[in-house]
Formats: structure tokens, sequence, C-alpha cells
């Protein structure tokens, strides 16, 4: 037993988890944690549920109190303490009591930094007023509920369209209030690529939740019974205003002791959660990590890295390095109104900006055996390396099943599984939980097919593009069945040859054999039937559109015009 001293700056996932484990591992270390809020521990990831009423009671989002730590891990705890200064070099910190009494030193052989991250509020002239709020502590909870029941009709705006700020609008419209979010970016959701997005706006607008994109915010001012917000798109009225634009780590203790920082400005941490300083560890929001993927340093602050960083930096404090924590995925999940939305690795975006070539496909399946009650849509967008078929990233979306397709496809990341690996899973299967062959073997598959040069894809968004630019050079054959275009429409164009009659029919092609050919149907199947019929008849440059018109978010014009 070592009987260390270890100081722990701040709570929550990370101070916590590293306190609890540290005294597992070492009953003789004497363990302080200081925590400047009122609570040391609170699912802070459950705030915005219960300004939405999903979670009743405001006591269910208290986690531990310091009296629990102190009778089960004998572990002192002392909120409303703010350590203001860290001495490397005497292993000293200063800590103010917020609440009463003078500033004191304390002494630690190891200390961990569990600062978390603030909320970021962008330089928007006008901002600072009584109807604009943040949403990462209890407090800030407490102080929107209040404001928000005062008002008989809430007429809100969403600055940011990330994950608390879609969360925001989920609960805000299922109150009754009138909901505008405005995203900065192309699309809503942006650890998402664009395509993966659109599902999610539409549906929020579904549910009467007004979505701008590519708006900023300019200013605001006092209007009316609020302010009103100046975008870039016109002026929106409210009485309720959220700034939801992201956090950034807070380093600032850090930084004045000497830590060298990494990525996003975050403490930059090794395997072990070291610091560049001596005895100073660092966990949870206010540390890097790496990408399992790239390789490359990343910042990317979750509730579930923030636990198993601090169970890390417990462990190794008090034993010496022993335990690591290897990186992350950068695996969300996110519910929107009814639709779940999820992401592991790499989108087709960062792929490409991490310098890949990446290859991309998208399945329609559903959740599990379609003869089976209940089964619901579901797409997945999978990214793999062009070379050896390894999984770089997949995102899903659809109502039921998509949490345990993430978490596969994310653990086949963490195992560095190719194509053909994730195609033989072995997974669950029974009508009422999967298909006979599950959506994620089938992502595998496709995948698989465009490797072995059995089909080539080309995504709705290279369609789009190359059609404004090229539309004489390339020929997109629809092959769903009349009464299908009739109902939806068609790319504009097209020509239209119904599966069960190409093959009757592929004189009508002859003209167009040595163009490019993008062949298209509901969701891709029957596309890539047609697409290997005409590869085999003679057509030598044929793609099929990955994922058919269920991933065509452009115009589309009537059938026959």
């Amino acid at each position: 037993m070592s009987g260390k001293r270890v100081i722990i700056v701040g709570g929550v996932a990370a101070g916590m988890s590293a306190a609890a484990k540290a005294r597992r591992c070492d009953e003789s270390a004497v363990i302080t944690v200081y925590e400047r809020d009122h609570h040391v521990a609170y699912a802070g990831c459950g705030l915005p549920y219960h300004i939405g009423g999903s979670i009743r009671r405001r006591e269910d989002l208290l986690i531990v109190s310091p009296a629990f730590f102190k009778e089960r891990f004998n572990v002192e705890v002392r909120v409303r303490h703010q350590v203001t200064h860290v001495d490397p070099v005497s292993r000293k910190v200063m800590v103010r009591p917020l609440d009463a009494g003078s500033e004191y030193a304390g002494e630690y052989d190891e200390l961990i930094l569990a600062t978390g991250a603030t909320a970021v509020v962008p330089p928007i002239p006008g901002v600072d007023n009584p109807f604009t709020f943040t949403l990462r502590s209890l407090r800030d909870m407490d102080t929107i509920m209040s404001h928000l029941s005062r008002q008989r009709q809430v007429e809100a705006v969403i600055v940011g369209g990330g994950l608390i700020g879609i969360e925001s609008a989920e609960v805000l419209a299922q109150l009754g209030a009138r909901v505008t979010v405005v995203e900065a970016l192309d699309r809503i959701l942006p650890f998402l690529d664009w395509d993966m997005s659109q599902p999610a706006a539409r549906e929020l607008e579904r549910h009467r939740v007004t979505v701008l994109t590519s708006q900023r915010v300019l200013s605001m001012a006092p209007g009316g019974p609020g302010v009103l917000v100046h975008t870039s798109a016109g002026k929106l009225p409210a009485n309720f205003v959220l700034i939801a634009t992201g956090v950034r780590p807070e380093t600032t203790l850090g930084r004045a002791a000497g830590v060298e920082l990494g990525a996003a400005g975050a403490i930059r941490v090794d395997e072990y959660m070291r610091t560049s300083v001596e005895h100073i560890w660092a966990a949870g929001d206010c540390a890097d990590t790496v990408n399992l993927v790239t390789g490359e340093r990343t910042w990317i602050p979750m509730g579930s890295t923030a636990n198993k960083q601090g169970r890390t930096a417990g462990a190794n404090a008090v034993r010496g390095p022993q335990l690591t924590f290897p990186g992350v995925a950068g695996t969300t999940i996110v519910k929107v109104m009814d639709l779940h939305v999820g992401k592991t690795g790499l989108s087709e975006g960062e792929a490409r900006r991490a310098g890949l070539d990446p290859l991309v496909a998208h399945i329609h399946a559903t959740s599990h055996a379609g003869y089976y009650p209940g089964a619901q849509p579901l797409e997945i967008k999978t990214v793999t390396h062009r070379d050896n078929g390894r999984l770089l990233g997949a995102q899903v979306v659809g109502r039921a099943g998509v949490d345990k397709r993430v978490d596969v496809l994310a653990t086949a990341i963490y195992a560095g599984m190719n194509t053909e690996e994730l195609a033989n899973l072995d997974l669950a299967y029974a009508p009422p939980f999967s298909s006979a062959r599950d959506p994620v073997g089938l992502a595998g598959l496709v995948a698989g097919n465009v490797r072995a040069g059995d089909v080539a894809l080309m995504t709705s968004t290279e369609l789009n593009q190359r059609l404004s630019k090229e539309a004489g050079e390339l020929v997109v054959l629809d092959v769903r069945s009349g009464k299908e275009l009739a109902q939806t429409g068609l790319v504009k164009g097209s020509l239209h040859l119904p599966l069960p009659e190409l093959r009757d029919r592929l004189q009508e092609l002859r003209p167009y054999r040595d163009r490019e050919v993008v062949v298209v149907c509901r969701a891709g199947l029957r596309a890539y039937v047609a697409a290997r019929i005409l590869a085999q008849s003679g057509f030598p440059r044929v793609h099929v559109l990955s994922g058919g018109i269920l991933e065509w978010h452009y115009s589309l014009e009537p059938a026959g015009a």
C-alpha cells in the first residue's frame, strides 16, 4: 500500500471514477476531491430530458453525494471548493472555499485534473440578455426550467444543431414550444455526413421544428416580450434562446502548471493518462485521446470516455502506470423525436480529410425480419478502406435497432475488422430481433462486392454534382416499376426500363454502351442485379446509385415529364 496523497480536481464522471478506482486499488491512499459546483456527481447527459419531463424527478439526476463517497470509499469530497493554483514543484494546490473560509494549501503526491469542459458562447452582439441560456450544469437546468415556467407560449431559438441543441429542440417541441434551430454548417448533427443528417432534419420538421442550416446568428436585440434574433436569413422573435454551439476543454489550471496541450486545446495525455508534468494526470473532458482509426490525437468529450479515462487515471495514480486507455472510435448516438441516429469511426468527410480514399456504401434494411410485426426501416452507411477493406466508420439511422448495430460496428472498428469479417459475423438471429442476414452483415457484403469489382457505386452527392456539370455524359437508368415512378418521380433526364424487362430490351440500351451508366432503384438491390446484367452484356462503365432513390435528397421530376 502506498499511503499516497491523491488530490482530484473536479468530480462528475472522470473525477469520481478516478476516486473510486484509486480507493479500490489502494486502501491506504488519502484521497481528496475538490469540486467547485454544488454537486459532485450528476447525470449531465440527462439534463434536457428532465426539462422535457421524461426524467420526472430531479433527484434521479444526482448520482452520488459526498456523504456516500465518504461512507463507501473513505474519500473526502469537498463541494464548493475551487482549486485556484497548482505548483508542480512543491506539489501543492491552493484551494478557495466558495461559501465560507480562507484560502488554504493542499499537498499531493499525485494530482488528477478532471476539470471538464465549459460551454462556448460566441461573441454575438446582444447575447448577454435575460432570455439567453446555456445548458451545462444542474444550475443551468434549474434556471431554464424556472424561466420556461413563466412563459405562456415559448418561442424558442436553439443556436447550434449538435447533440445538446437537437436534444433540447426535441424536448421543447414536446412541451408545446415553437422551436427554430439555427445551425451555421450545412447540416445538423455535424458529426454525420450531410446525406445521413437529412433524415434527422426531416424528422424535426415533421414535428414542426424549423431547421435553418447554413445560417448564422448575427446579433440579438430587445424585441416584444423577449428578443429578436437576427440571422443571415432574417429576424426570429424569441422569449427563450439556448446557446448550444459546443464546449471547450477547461484547462486553466493545467496550462498554468505547464502541462502540454494537445487536440482542440485539451490536455495531452498518454495511454496511462499521464500529462507532460510529472505526478500530474488528466482525464475526462479536459483531456485529449487517440482516434483509434487514424491514430491521430483527438478530443471527443463524452461521458462514456470520461468514465474510462477517470478509472485509468485513478488506478495509475496510486499503483503506477499499469492500466491503459487506448483511445476512442468516436461512437455517438442521439434520439431525434422517434428517430435514432448513431455513428462510429470516421464519416466519409472525415476519412477524406484524413487523406484516405474511402469506399462508401449505403444499405437499406429492416430492424428485424420484415415478415414479423413491427419491423422498421434501417439505413447504414459504411466507410471502408479501399485497399484492405478495413472498416473505417459507419452511420446508422432508423426507428429501432440502431443502437445494437452501432455497437457491433464500433466493436468491429476496435478489432480492426474488414468487410469480409463483418459479413461473416455470427450475430443473434430470430425474427423478432433480426433478419437471417443482419443489416450489419449486409453492409459488409455490399462493401465487399464493391472491393471485389462486382459492382461500382456512386453516391447521390456525386451523381447530383456530376449531373449539374456533365449531364450529357451520364446515362441514368431507373429500373423501378412504373407505379413506383408515379408515386415518387425520378431523377431528371432518367431513362426508364423496369428490371423484369431488362434482358429482353437490352437492344434499346445499345446506343449508350460506351457511356457511363448509373442504375437506380428504390434501395439498391434491383439496381445491383441490373448492373450485373449490363456488365456481362458488354457495358463497361456501370454504376449503382448507392442506397437507391431512398438516398436521393434532391429534387425529382414527375414520371413522364
